[in-house]
């Protein structure tokens, strides 16, 4: 009968709620593991949890009226309460989808894509690309007001030093993961190879959780490191002219070349510098025997 199609019903959306819930307990557990925005995703993961906490009530309130033969209350609140749980878990908002999901890239640290940084700009400032999907800035219109930044549920927005003229190098990549696994993710990411901090002169990078990252402040823009990346997550911003990697490659082949030339000559000179000198008697004597 319909009271006990009712009851099916409610059975069916409790059974939802509880396992909506584990869901929620596993992204959480998850989050605290794999982000480094965890206090963010839990915010968004306790709201779910709000959410479906508030879905419960309904269930009760249901089997209240259901109690009461109140069968067209009851099924009202039984779609409610679906309705809850469906916001609660699948758009609990950017927290928990950072928490589940990669974006369209598959890449864990990228981009989700959601938008929420273009909607935080108070200055029209940001854009989402058609194709790509991923948020472009308009240096014209940007304040370095820093909204962007807070308001990224993956916090991977950085606001950097404009450079002179504009000019700037950047590591365009955040994954954290070793190479090899950053790379299936990525073919431009960064994998932590090390060639760019070698390669600079000037202490501009570092090297740290397997990411690469070039201090403004040290940075000459040289472009060498550009060049050198194998991968391409090195970019130049507002340079006058295309880069040469063949140029940039042959100067820094050239620079190793003296260096090393260099260095053979200093080792040799202290070789020289530190043979025994034959002492002044010894000489006197060979002298004598030499005329005898």
């Amino acid at each position: 009968n319909d009271a006990e199609d009712i009851l099916d019903d409610l059975k069916t959306a409790y059974a939802n709620v509880a396992a909506a819930k584990a869901a929620l307990d596993e992204a959480l557990a998850n989050a605290q593991i794999a982000s480094d925005n965890v206090t963010d995703a839990k915010a968004t993961a306790d709201e779910a949890k709000q959410a479906l906490d508030e879905a419960k009530a309904a269930y009760d309130d249901a089997k209240d009226k259901l109690d009461s033969n109140d069968l067209s209350r009851a099924t009202e609140e039984v779609a409610k309460a679906g309705e809850q749980v469906m916001e609660g878990v699948v758009t609990g908002g950017t927290g928990t989808q950072a928490a589940l999901y990669s974006g369209d890239t598959g890449c864990s640290f990228g981009c989700l894509g959601c938008g929420d940084c273009v909607e935080a700009c108070q200055f029209g400032a940001l854009s989402m690309d058609p194709e790509t999907g991923l948020p472009v800035v308009d240096e014209s219109k940007c304040t370095a007001c820093g909204a962007c930044v807070k308001t990224c549920p993956k916090a991977i927005i950085e606001l950097r030093k404009k450079g002179p003229r504009g000019m700037r190098e950047y590591v365009s990549c955040v994954n954290k993961d070793k190479g090899p696994a950053a790379k299936k993710a990525c073919a431009a990411a960064c994998i932590g190879c090390g060639i760019c901090a070698k390669t600079c002169t000037h202490g501009a990078i570092v090297l740290e959780n397997n990411v690469a990252y070039i201090d403004p402040d040290k940075c000459k823009l040289c472009r060498e490191c550009e060049a050198m990346c194998p991968t391409g997550a090195i970019h130049g911003v507002n340079f006058p002219k295309p880069l040469d990697k063949d140029a940039v490659k042959a100067r820094i082949q050239e620079r190793q070349k003296k260096a090393r030339e260099a260095a053979a000559a200093a080792a040799e000179a202290a070789k020289v510098a530190a043979a025994p000198v034959p002492a002044e008697g010894n000489n006197e004597l060979k002298k004598e025997e030499n005329n005898g």
